[in-house]
């Protein structure tokens, strides 16, 4: 919200300077209220505007980083004082100060109308004012002095400037503005908005008058006949208009009163050619383009950057958190964030973790090279502030600073001669949320490292979670099987049809392994030897699928 105020007021600061740089003394008054209440709108809008942009970032140009929980060791200085609650209170009291006062002011003129006579000429109303005030106007109600009006005292000029007010509709203008200074009563630059508009709806009336067919000469002296001290309502369009009025126990005093009068003096003797309005017009087309750019929200969308969580057996802990840093961009298990709800988006997505999962999760860091260590500083200064920092009982880093993070990671992961320190009989190896054995997860390792992805999870209590997973979506076919031979090493009969089932499992894999069966678990094949040795292995209920007989399905193995 702070950063919306500041850009609103941006521009809306640089169009009122344009405004009054190179239109407020030009002549196209009707083109110079559009702009004016334009320039509001977009003032309010642009901030709101988002433009995104897509970019797919390559994995070569990333450093990744995949481990435990992990912890900042610095010590949290926050505030409990809460701030933003004082300064709500403050807004919501100058809103109902400002709304009080508008009330107020319209309330008046609904009396003015109501107590004092009226008089109906065609579309406009004459009300008969018995206080000594100057002439004035509210949508088509036109207030005038009664001894005044009745004497014929009033030049007709000043009646048709009070009715070209009317018909123009200057009070919806005004109306406008009263509105947005109660909601934006702290911003100055609403006020000079308004008296904008204000000083514009004069020359609008005054040259509707000269357009009548008036003299200039002697509108000029009228208006500095009617220049008094005399106040109408806020709400309403005055004769006498004055920039600034100030009321002080109960005296009224206007400044720049006749600066005023003598700007509409001067603009009434102005002439803005066709080509000069065509040069100030094609000059905003840049300027828009400035504040479209420069004060409009920008959003980066990264494709693909995060990939879709796997599904594991009820013994491998589901919860994962995927952290990506590129430039200043933050992307949290896909949501895009900011330094500053950092550490609100952390604990949105861990709101519902036990305590458990503080301890065991996945956790993967993706950090361009282009990312400065103090931004990383940064990020694990928002990270103290999170439940999951309070959780964990680790003592390092939360993001690895630059430099430090390429010795944490192996040049050739699946080949590494760490991995073998995990692949141990106390680990649990799943391939595809399968569990499989060591010496199998080995294998697979040597012969098809570049494509596969291989996350650990210390689970503590020199336990380990090994998961292997296929980089491509559809993993490649198993290879043909080799002819039996003595030498191929397999001296099994060829294939048969299949034995009669039996309810002993391990005796009718042998079987079949003895009738030149092919055995399968999942897309990979295993020797007659190694399929036997699995089944003695596993605790689980092993299912045996001979539909594609002599291809055997082997599951829960």
């Amino acid at each position: 919200m702070d950063m919306y105020l500041v850009n609103s007021a941006a521009c809306l600061a640089i169009l009122l300077f344009f405004y009054k740089l190179l239109l407020e003394n030009e002549t196209i008054h009707q083109f110079k209220r559009f702009y004016l209440l334009g320039s509001v709108f977009i003032a309010f809008v642009i901030p709101f505007i988002t433009f995104k942009t897509y970019i797919e970032v390559s994995p070569d140009s990333l450093q990744q980083f995949s481990g435990s929980s992990i912890l900042i060791s610095e010590t949290e200085t926050a505030s409990s004082f809460n701030w933003s609650l004082i300064l709500w209170g403050i807004y919501g009291i100058g809103v109902l100060i400002f709304s009080i006062k508008f009330s107020a002011n319209l309330i008046k003129l609904i009396i003015r109308i109501r107590q004092n006579p009226k008089l109906k000429n065609k579309n406009y109303i004459n009300v008969l004012l018995r206080d000594k005030l100057a002439p004035h106007t509210f949508f088509n109600y036109l207030f005038f002095n009664k001894e005044e009006f009745i004497n014929k005292q009033i030049p007709p000029e000043v009646i048709m400037h009070e009715e070209a007010h009317s018909r123009q509709l200057h009070s919806l203008d005004i109306l406008l503005m009263e509105i947005l200074q109660i909601v934006f009563w702290f911003n100055p630059l609403i006020y000079l908005g308004k008296n904008a508009i204000k000083l514009n709806h004069e020359f609008l009336a005054d040259q509707a008058v000269i357009k009548n067919g008036m003299g200039a000469s002697n509108y000029q002296k009228t208006l500095l006949a009617f220049s008094s001290n005399a106040q109408p309502s806020k709400l309403a369009n005055a004769f006498n208009y004055s920039s600034t009025r100030l009321t002080v126990f109960g005296k009224t005093f206007s400044f720049g009163k006749f600066g005023q009068v003598k700007k509409r003096f001067k603009v009434m003797k102005t002439h803005t050619s066709r080509t000069s309005f065509w040069v100030r017009s094609l000059l905003l087309l840049p300027l828009m383009a400035l504040l479209f750019y420069g004060f409009s929200d920008k959003a980066v969308v990264v494709k693909d950057a995060v990939a879709a969580p796997y599904t594991f057996q009820d013994t491998v802990p589901d919860k994962k958190l995927t952290l990506h840093i590129e430039e200043k961009i933050i992307i949290v298990n896909g949501k895009i964030t900011n330094l500053k709800d950092f550490a609100k988006t952390i604990n949105e997505i861990t709101r519902d973790w036990k305590k458990e999962d503080f301890d065991l999760y996945g956790l993967e860091i993706k950090v361009g090279e282009s990312v400065e260590n103090s931004f990383i500083d940064k990020i694990n200064a928002e990270f103290r502030k999170t439940n999951m920092a309070k959780a964990s009982v680790s003592n390092s880093s939360y993001i690895p600073r630059s430099g430090s993070l390429n010795s944490m990671i192996p040049d050739t992961p699946p080949a590494s001669p760490k991995m073998e320190d995990y692949l141990t009989d106390n680990s649990k190896i799943y391939l595809e949320g399968k569990i499989i054995s060591t010496e199998e997860a080995i294998e697979l390792i040597i012969t098809m490292g570049k494509k596969l992805t291989v996350s650990i999870r210390e689970n503590g209590k020199n336990k380990t979670t090994v998961t292997l997973e296929f980089k491509d979506a559809v993993p490649p076919p198993p290879a043909p099987p080799k002819t039996p031979s003595a030498e191929n090493g397999n001296l099994y009969t060829a294939a048969q049809s299949p034995p009669p089932p039996n309810s002993n499992t391990l005796e009718y894999i042998k079987e079949l392994a003895k009738r030149g069966a092919n055995f399968y678990i999942g897309p990979h094949k295993y020797s007659p030897e190694e399929a036997i040795k699995m089944v003695k292995k596993s605790t689980n209920e092993i299912s045996i699928d001979v539909s594609k007989y002599p291809d055997v399905i082997l599951g829960g193995c």
